[in-house]
């Protein structure tokens, strides 16, 4: 009795042809992928104390302005607003007093994505020193305080520190 070994060419066209007759279909199967984002909003100072010093007449005569690079640091993960305000005038010896209104700060930054105030004089009210600023991640934020110049009276006052406290505040839109 002989054998009957297949061969290998007949094995592959019986395969293809039992294929070509019943069919391999693909098989897909779904999968949910979520990414859950939480809302991120922090305004943290790097720079507590800003001084800004009256020390020649030019500074009498011209105002002053000082540039704090990187006070404030933001992390928004949705657009915000920033908003400055006073606490009240600037105390000083003797209950001397100068009005807040005679500073202005202003945001330098020149990559927030919108334009900022260019001088906002500061009150006891929250004023906008930026709107709609893009959401962003640890952006440090750079200030710029002035006073006027033409010898102002308001700074005709004795000699000493005047303080008042300034709230920045954030807010996710």
């Amino acid at each position: 009795m002989k054998k009957i070994v297949p061969s290998a060419g007949k094995t592959v066209w019986s395969f293809m042809i039992i294929v070509l007759l019943f069919g391999i279909r693909a098989q897909a199967q779904s999968v949910t992928l979520n990414v859950n984002l939480t809302n991120i909003l922090s305004l943290t100072t790097s720079v507590a104390t800003t001084d800004i010093n009256y020390t020649t007449v030019a500074d009498y005569t011209s105002g002053v302005t000082v540039n704090v690079a990187g006070q404030l640091v933001v992390s928004s993960n949705r657009n915000f607003d920033l908003k400055v305000k006073a606490a009240g005038d600037l105390t000083g010896p003797s209950s001397n007093t100068i009005a807040i209104g005679k500073v202005t700060v202003a945001i330098t930054n020149t990559d927030l994505g919108v334009t900022p105030a260019t001088g906002v004089a500061l009150t006891t009210a929250d004023q906008a020193l930026a709107s709609n600023v893009p959401g962003t991640m640890s952006k440090a934020l750079n200030l710029r305080y002035s006073t006027p110049g033409g010898s102002d009276a308001a700074f005709f006052k004795p000699g000493g520190t005047y303080t008042t406290t300034l709230t920045y505040t954030a807010t996710a839109l």
